[in-house]
């Protein structure tokens, strides 16, 4: 292990939660990420958490009554630094993580559906995940017949965090892509400061085949997104599709 690793141990994880998971968190935020990692307790996140903001790398925040934690400029650009001496799959699994339990830090979350007439003998249904006002995810998938949009309906209402944390596993990921088909575009909306509202379109010709809307915390998230759809459009579509057709008398694989 190199000095500068050694030297931040498990507070690099911190670092690595607060940067991706777009929005300021509490300790038990921090905390409900790394129960996944037997080795750090809850006291271990504390003391990371007091050394980290007394070095400057993460800032406190009062909000609403409630404590928050967020990384400072110092804290970006070091954990920028350490991230080159982990090895990928390290971040990888990492990654999968912050987007497994993303879903389950939100308090407050409504999770529904909406079914509405497009053109004749086709639908457009609405999944969406809403913390308050505030929408996290909202994917409008456009089928031709009743019975795909009422298995879509079904499948997200029992399965929407598992669905949601697949999408974000598939917009985060860079692969190499085929010859294009489709027409992809994306739109970047700003909701608050430095929070995002990214917007993804896919369709063929002149037929709609879906627009996914994404919460992004930070404008560098809501670039990467949008790069990755630009990139990998058709392939997040197909699998997303399959996730939201799929028969889940199994787990979700």
């Amino acid at each position: 292990m190199s000095k500068e690793l050694e030297i931040f141990d498990n507070k690099i994880i911190v670092l690595y939660i607060l940067e991706n998971s777009g929005i300021a968190l509490t300790i038990d935020q921090i905390v409900k990420f790394c129960e996944e990692f037997e080795e750090i307790t809850y006291f271990d996140i504390c003391n990371y958490i007091e050394k980290l903001k007394k070095d400057s790398y993460i800032e406190e925040i009062m909000q609403d009554c409630t404590l928050l934690y967020s990384l400072t400029e110092k804290g970006k650009n070091t954990l920028k630094e350490l991230l080159e001496l982990i090895p990928g799959i390290n971040l990888y699994n990492l990654k999968k993580i912050i987007n497994r339990n993303m879903v389950h830090i939100k308090t407050n979350y409504e999770v529904n559906t909406i079914i509405l007439p497009d053109i004749p003998g086709h639908y457009n249904v609405s999944c969406y995940i809403k913390d308050g006002n505030d929408e996290l995810v909202n994917i409008c998938m456009y089928v031709n017949s009743k019975e795909k949009a009422k298995l879509i309906s079904k499948n997200w209402g029992m399965y929407a965090e598992e669905i949601y944390s697949k999408l974000l596993e598939l917009i985060n990921i860079k692969v190499l892509n085929i010859e294009k088909y489709y027409i992809v575009a994306t739109e970047i909306i700003s909701i608050k400061s430095n929070e995002y509202k990214v917007v993804c379109y896919i369709q063929n010709g002149k037929e709609k085949m879906a627009n996914i809307s994404l919460y992004a915390g930070n404008k560098e998230q809501a670039k990467t997104i949008c790069d990755n759809w630009t990139t990998n459009a058709e392939e997040i579509y197909s699998k997303l599709n399959q996730l939201l057709l799929a028969d889940y008398t199994n787990q979700i694989q």
